[in-house]
């Protein structure tokens, strides 16, 4: 393509809303600018979000106790497995 069709093609499409990329781009975006919809809980949904929580908390709070323990016994078995060298 020489330079006079680059320029007519970069045109047309300036003229069209931006190039081709970019209404392609601007297509797939959503537009939350015009969605104002929000979701009301029932109050049932509401104890079990609270539920699930509480659990997912816990389980976390499990994993970091097993995380140290381990970690104190690897630590405590170098330690003396060092000193008897």
């Amino acid at each position: 393509m020489s330079d006079t069709e680059d320029k007519k093609t970069t045109t047309e499409d300036t003229a069209q809303g931006g190039s081709f990329v970019e209404r392609v781009i601007d297509s797939r975006q959503p537009d939350y600018t015009t969605s104002t919809e929000t979701v009301k809980l029932t109050p049932e949904q509401e104890k079990a979000r609270g539920r699930r929580n509480v659990t997912i908390a816990w389980s976390l709070v499990a994993f970091i106790v097993i995380v140290f323990l381990v970690t104190v016994v690897r630590l405590s078995q170098n330690i003396a497995a060092g000193a008897g060298a």
